[in-house]
């Protein structure tokens, strides 16, 4: 559940989100879809609070999926072709505990700013309809590498 600010009502940004967002930015460095790929909307689903885009160049494609809501889900994505093998990247936050309180308001036993960040990854065949079925967690991301170079 988000915190809120006892004096203020308002939400507390999440710290712990640096290291997703700074693996992003350094995803987007690597892959060349995520720098120059168009835009596709792949899942909006207000409901279940799921959202995954893709970003196409050539025979490659990353999609990014996030489930912004508070369970795990079984999610259904139209990835590649039929019999292609898709790559999916789980990153997991692992912050580190922080430090005893300090006079910049850091208080013990909250995740720190640099908490660092495991990626674990798995491989799976897109069937007969050009789909994979995964898992995700609530407040995560999945990036899906849809490429022909997938290392095996």
């Amino acid at each position: 559940a988000d915190r809120v600010d006892n004096a203020t009502g308002s939400p507390v940004p999440r710290i712990d989100l640096v290291p997703l967002i700074r693996w992003l930015h350094s995803r987007r460095a690597l892959d060349a879809p995520m720098r120059e790929g168009e835009f596709r909307s792949v899942l909006a689903d207000d409901e279940r609070k799921l959202f995954a885009f893709g970003r196409p160049l050539g025979n490659d494609e990353t999609i990014l999926l996030i489930n912004y809501g508070p369970t795990k889900q079984k999610v259904t994505l139209r990835a590649g072709k039929p019999g292609q093998m898709i790559g999916v990247l789980i990153p997991l936050l692992n912050p580190q505990p922080a430090k005893p309180a300090s006079p910049q308001g850091e208080k013990s036993g909250q995740p720190s700013a640099s908490g660092t960040l495991r990626v674990n990854g798995s491989r799976q065949y897109a069937n007969e309809q050009g789909e994979i079925r995964l898992w995700i967690g609530p407040m995560s991301v999945r990036a899906i590498l849809v490429t022909d170079n997938i290392p095996r």
